[in-house]
């Protein structure tokens, strides 16, 4: 295995860990009753534990593709 083979594989052991670390961090909020907030594309939002999207500010100049992430916090 090459040093760049390890590192991907490295990289994806800790998206996998960031990922499954971020929503158990979103569910354990929104258990206690409160909202998180996420950027997703170009929006701050606050997303409750119902379910409700509220956009706080569009970002300028900044854009993060929500769908090309490798997971989603929530459904």
């Amino acid at each position: 295995m090459t040093i760049r083979e390890e590192n991907n594989l490295h990289e994806e052991k800790l998206q996998e860990i960031a990922s499954k670390a971020s929503k158990k961090a979103v569910s354990d909020t929104h258990k206690n009753g409160l909202p998180v907030t996420i950027l997703e594309g170009n929006e701050i939002i606050r997303l409750y534990p119902n379910g409700k999207k509220e956009v706080i500010r569009r970002v300028r100049g900044r854009y993060i593709d929500a769908e090309k992430l490798p997971t989603r916090l929530m459904p």
